[in-house]
């Protein structure tokens, strides 16, 4: 089945919509917002549910005045990527920790999909390709 990315993204947020309100972090979505992925779209929720939780756990350590999580739906070169500026890190080994990220990739992986964290000067990227 087809996934609207965007639509199924918005559907996720709203269920954390309290913590995203509380931690006054500001979600900007860049990229095609038309765009869609093949799969199941409780199984995708699931992956934005994790990476959402995660950027929202980041802040709870952070001292940045202005949280933003920056969500760009991109082409297959680009991916999905979920953005935090929380001035984080993250180690290679974070990847085989915490139960999100596992099942981030064993989902993705039923779709041919993977799932990268890349530092940034900002703070951490979660890239699917």
């Amino acid at each position: 089945a087809k996934v609207e990315i965007y639509d199924s993204i918005q559907q996720a947020l709203s269920i954390v919509e309290t913590n995203i309100i509380s931690y006054e972090i500001q979600i900007a979505f860049l990229g095609d917002k038309d765009a869609t992925l093949f799969g199941i779209k409780n199984e995708y929720m699931q992956v934005w549910l994790i990476l959402i939780s995660n950027a929202i756990n980041a802040y709870k350590q952070s001292a940045v005045q202005t949280k933003v999580i920056t969500i760009t739906i991109g082409d297959a070169q680009s991916g999905i990527q979920f953005c935090d500026n929380a001035r984080g890190h993250i180690e290679p080994s974070d990847l085989t920790k915490g139960v999100g990220l596992l099942m981030c990739r064993q989902i993705l992986g039923k779709y041919s999909k993977s799932l990268a964290l890349e530092n940034t000067p900002d703070g951490v990227c979660a890239v699917i390709h």
